[in-house]
């Protein structure tokens, strides 16, 4: 899928072969805890002609490049359960999905609401208070190991992801104190910036390097991690 993180894409992928996340990354040469900051890495100068699935992570590529370059700390601004990398969701995202995926902006802290729903982003399952880590092996996830089919089904119990209670926001934010307005403003602004390798501060004003989001996040401006904790 267009905006699809590496970590959901090879998800799906162990599912349509059949197999497990660990055969498939020792197929593919991809060993890391962390697939969407090494894909990155590996694919520095571009994904590969000969491979055309992967070009479809084009989106994924360039943000995660950015972000490597723009040199805030992962630690901070990328979601983890303990060592294991996590994602927030939109229920509604989900639940609408011809086949569920999760999106590179989701791995994101600082991604607090989902505009095309205008609804806050879920952390846990709505049954078993888990946090959703990617990739998982969906043919041995689930209760008992038994699979589960899709992306919107908790890989811990198996329930609907998109039962969640999906918080509306209200399209102009107006009824939220004006610092959750601001972050949730700004955590979707610092993707916008790093899908498009800068930034201004205002309409008018001079575009600013990626590096220079390291100053707006120790002025606490960047929603982080830490900061939730």
């Amino acid at each position: 899928m267009p905006l699809e993180s590496p970590a959901s894409w090879l998800t799906r992928a162990t599912l349509r072969q059949g197999t497990t996340v660990l055969r498939m990354v020792r197929y593919l040469g991809w060993m890391s805890r962390d697939l969407d900051q090494w894909f990155a890495d590996f694919y520095a100068d571009g994904v590969p002609s000969d491979v055309p699935e992967l070009r479809r992570l084009q989106v994924a590529l360039r943000v995660m490049k950015a972000f490597k370059a723009s040199g805030l700390a992962s630690e901070r601004l990328l979601l983890f359960d303990g060592r294991k990398c996590r994602y927030r969701y939109c229920p509604r995202c989900l639940a609408t999905d011809p086949s569920p995926y999760f999106r590179i902006h989701w791995r994101f802290a600082c991604w607090l609401y989902c505009p095309d729903h205008s609804c806050q982003m879920r952390d846990t399952c709505p049954a078993c208070d888990r946090f959703v880590r990617l990739p998982v092996s969906l043919v041995t996830a689930g209760p008992k190991g038994s699979g589960i089919a899709e992306l919107s089904e908790c890989a811990v119990c198996g329930h609907a992801l998109s039962d969640s209670r999906a918080a509306p926001i209200g399209t102009s934010l107006a009824h939220d104190s004006p610092q959750v307005q601001m972050h949730y403003a700004n955590g979707r602004a610092v993707l916008a910036a790093l899908y498009h390798g800068g930034f201004r501060l205002s309409p008018t004003g001079a575009n600013l390097p990626l590096k220079s989001l390291r100053t707006l996040d120790r002025e606490g401006l960047i929603p982080s991690r830490l900061a939730e904790e």
